[in-house]
């Protein structure tokens, strides 16, 4: 489905900034977004927040 590749390309991308940065504060929020990404799966839910 175009959702769950749009999903998986934000979840990577992300990954890959947490990995790069390493930025305490960044990572912190990153982990708790990627934590209630992953329970909930592939719903829509996990669309991220680009406040």
């Amino acid at each position: 489905m175009s959702f769950q590749s749009v999903h998986q390309k934000w979840f990577n991308m992300h990954l890959k900034n947490v990995k790069e940065k390493k930025k305490d504060l960044f990572k912190g929020m990153l982990m708790r977004r990627l934590c209630f990404c992953q329970m909930y799966g592939t719903q829509s839910i996990c669309i991220p927040n680009m406040r």
